[in-house]
């Protein structure tokens, strides 16, 4: 089963990259270190789990998960929901912000 999902993950992240988003193009000044940290941390959950290092195969799941999580949304900023219409309809974090006034009404 783990191999199946393996692929399927560099499947999504391949498809990703070159046909559906610009995802990727957004991921900083050194983009590397974090995505190839999840895809290292997913390879080594199939290598502890045939070694039967079980403890070690569910961290290293846990390490794939919070990389994965952090690749997206950093490829995602300062967006937070991207349209699909234009571009220019994308929410991001400064228009999705509330005003001061809000803000002081709220508190």
């Amino acid at each position: 089963f783990w191999p199946f999902t393996a692929v399927m993950v560099f499947g999504f992240v391949i498809t990703g990259y070159f046909f559906a988003t610009d995802m990727f193009l957004n991921l900083g000044v050194n983009p590397g270190v974090v995505p190839l940290t999840a895809g290292v941390s997913l390879l080594l959950t199939g290598y502890f789990l045939r070694r039967k290092l079980n403890g070690w195969a569910f961290a290293m799941t846990g390490v794939t998960i919070i990389f994965s999580t952090i690749t997206i949304f950093m490829g995602l900023f300062p967006r937070v929901m991207v349209s699909s219409l234009d571009p220019a309809f994308s929410l991001t974090i400064y228009n999705a912000a509330s005003s001061p006034y809000t803000l002081r009404v709220m508190t």
